[in-house]
């Protein structure tokens, strides 16, 4: 599997759990707001629902691209904490809740899809495997082998979520020119 012309690997692999509360407790967390991930558009994500999701469960809204532009100009977005907050039906009939039966499965860019988490209602939860991937630059890994890194020594990719943070959110701009220059050359990076 290939992307940029590149090699796929799982970069790290999460369970998550999210709990209802009394919706009268303002809770609100950064990961309720709309948002996109600040990583560049070689990484992805695969969410694997748990359980079963319903609308009482607080599903994740997602935005296509196409409506995360309309939403971003209707709302005058600028970040998850600075955006006129939706107060029509309309636009959150854009979004795409991720209900379904427990192994239904999305893969979306979340670096481009603004994105939120909905609010499990009261005595309720919401739980999901997300598998991170990252577009490598390589023209040396084993091409069926997209857990590459499971064995790395380095790094675990089921506790720590570096490697998705080297290849896909570089730290400056001689970083980001490094990964690019690598990606040219299809070198695998140290």
């Amino acid at each position: 599997m290939s992307f940029y012309n590149s090699k796929l690997c799982v970069t790290n692999a999460v369970i998550f759990k999210y709990f209802g509360y009394d919706s009268g407790i303002d809770k609100r967390n950064d990961y309720q707001l709309y948002h996109n991930d600040q990583y560049i558009f070689t990484y992805f994500r695969l969410f694997i629902n748990l359980e079963d999701i319903d609308e009482s469960k607080g599903p994740l809204h997602i935005f296509s691209v196409k409506n995360s532009l309309k939403f971003s100009e209707k709302h005058k977005y600028k970040s998850r904490f600075s955006y006129t907050k939706p107060g029509d039906m309309e636009i959150d009939k854009l979004a795409f809740k991720n209900v379904g039966k427990k192994g239904k499965t999305l893969f979306f860019n979340t670096s481009r899809c603004l994105h939120r988490g909905g609010i499990p209602k009261k005595g309720k939860t919401r739980t999901m495997l997300c598998v991170l991937f990252n577009a490598i630059p390589s023209n040396n890994f084993n091409e069926n082998n997209i857990f590459e890194f499971e064995n790395n020594p380095d790094t675990d990719i089921w506790s720590s979520d570096a490697l998705s943070k080297k290849f896909g959110e570089p730290k400056n701009i001689l970083s980001l020119y490094n990964l690019y220059k690598n990606f040219q050359n299809g070198a695998r990076i140290k």
